[in-house]
């Protein structure tokens, strides 16, 4: 794999512009003052995002070694990064960090030049839930397993803003969570939801 073959450099600059004010702000992992630590918590996230939006990448160990190429280090701020030191990062990070920046980015996002002006007055949500697929070593989020079938799945609830043209919110619940009650969670006063039946 080479450069060439990557896509959204820019978009990983924008995602750092955004996380590292909010990290500045937020406790850290005693783990990530470690001196021989030498992935750290921005680092980690944009090559995570980077993964994300490159389908050409398409595992953990791929992720990996591009993180070998001369831009990827460049732009996401990491050097050669190796299977252990992703995987254990992971679990050193609070979630609530991306839900932060995740925030942050959709303010800055400029609405789309729509036609129908009739809306334009309108924060117009559409709002549903999807039922994610889980990884192998995700037992416990597969519907029915279990003696009982008792262990459900992983459900994310999307607010989609359809004049920006992007997601609004997020919310994760188990696979079975009822989808009237993230909607009841997730309204915002002075939107305009539209969801499906529920």
């Amino acid at each position: 794999m080479t450069e060439q073959d990557l896509r959204y450099w820019k978009l990983i600059e924008s995602f750092l512009e955004v996380l590292l004010p909010i990290a500045a702000k937020n406790p850290m992992a005693p783990s990530f003052a470690d001196p021989r630590r030498t992935l750290n918590h921005a680092s980690y996230l944009s090559l995570f995002l980077f993964g994300l939006f490159n389908p050409v990448v398409q595992s953990m160990r791929q992720l990996c070694a591009v993180s070998e190429l001369k831009k990827v280090q460049r732009t996401t701020g990491c050097g050669k990064v190796s299977l252990g030191s992703f995987s254990e990062t992971q679990a050193l990070l609070d979630p609530d960090w991306l839900k932060q920046v995740f925030e942050r980015w959709v303010e800055q996002m400029p609405r789309q030049n729509r036609r129908d002006l009739g809306l334009q007055h309108l924060e117009l949500i559409a709002q549903d839930g999807s039922l994610w697929t889980a990884l192998p070593r995700m037992g416990w989020a597969e519907y029915g397993v279990g003696s009982q079938g008792q262990v459900k799945g992983v459900r994310l609830h999307l607010r989609f803003n359809v004049l920006k043209d992007c997601p609004e919110d997020a919310l994760l619940t188990v696979g079975k969570g009822s989808e009237t009650e993230a909607l009841r969670q997730m309204l915002v006063p002075r939107q305009t939801t539209v969801a499906d039946r529920l």
